[in-house]
């Protein structure tokens, strides 16, 4: 049976991840013409995640019926907890590290993925700043 204190705790990043994203006036900035939905998944928690002209809109937890999603990131919480340490270790710090470590898949249009990897990667390693507060 999982832990559930890591699945609590990315469950809390990936809700806090609008917060997090928004407030940063420059990846919003660098994000200005990305506008995509994709899906965050640990262990068995989904999050949908839509990103507007580079504004992020609120979470949706849970299963959602019919919602569709560019791309998916699926990972088990202790990998998710790992890549937002504010300096992670070797192959923790890059999601294509984590893909090769068969620690992470990413499925979906990976034209969508190349064309705004650097933002993606950038998104997703928000929550790091959860981490160098504590």
């Amino acid at each position: 049976m999982e832990d559930p204190v890591p699945g609590r705790e990315v469950r809390r990043a990936i809700e806090r991840l609008p917060d997090l994203v928004n407030a940063d006036a420059g990846l919003s900035f660098r994000c200005r013409a990305m506008s995509l939905d994709f899906v965050l998944a640990s262990g068995s928690d989904r999050f949908y995640v839509r990103v507007r002209a580079g504004r992020m809109e609120p979470v949706a937890r849970g299963s959602q019926i019919l919602r569709s999603a560019v791309l998916a990131f699926t990972a088990e919480p202790g990998t998710w907890l790992a890549h937002w340490q504010p300096v992670p270790g070797p192959g923790e710090y890059d999601l294509f590290a984590l893909v090769k470590d068969e620690r992470m898949a990413i499925e979906g249009d990976m034209r969508v993925l190349m064309r705004h990897l650097q933002n993606l990667k950038d998104l997703l390693a928000a929550p790091r700043a959860l981490y160098e507060e504590a």
